[in-house]
C-alpha cells in the first residue's frame, strides 16, 4: 500500500467517525485517542504534499537533529516548516490541529 492509500483510508475512518475534537487541544481526556494520532499524522502529510518530498525530508531531518533530546512545541514544528520552505505552514496546519471538521485530503 502506498502512502496516498494510506492517508486516504486514515482520512474515510475519520470522516466516518465524531467531527468533535481539537488534536491541538484535545484535553486530558482525550489526548490519548486514536483520532488525535490518526487525523496528527494526516497533518504531518499535509505538510507533505504542500512542500514536496525533498524539502519534507530535509524538514524532518533538521527537526530530529536540531531536537535531540529535548522538547518543542507545534508552534515551534510550525515556524521550523515555514521558515525551511516556501510554504506558510499555518494556515496550511490550522485546519487539522484547531478545527473540528476534518479538512480535506490533501492530494499529491
Amino acid at each position: 500500500m502506498t502512502v496516498a492509500e494510506r492517508a486516504a483510508e486514515a482520512w474515510r475512518r475519520l470522516k466516518a467517525e465524531d467531527e468533535d475534537i481539537l488534536v491541538g487541544d484535545p484535553g486530558p481526556e482525550r489526548m490519548f485517542d486514536d483520532r488525535v494520532y490518526k487525523r496528527g499524522a494526516l497533518a504531518v502529510h499535509a505538510v507533505r504534499m504542500a512542500v514536496g518530498d525533498l524539502a519534507f525530508f530535509a524538514v524532518l531531518q533538521d527537526w530530529t537533529t536540531s531536537h535531540r533530546h529535548g522538547s518543542a512545541t507545534t508552534q515551534d514544528f510550525i515556524m521550523a516548516v515555514s521558515s525551511a520552505t516556501a510554504v506558510d505552514a499555518e494556515p496550511l496546519l490550522h485546519p487539522w490541529l484547531y478545527e473540528e471538521l476534518l479538512p480535506p485530503l490533501p492530494l499529491p
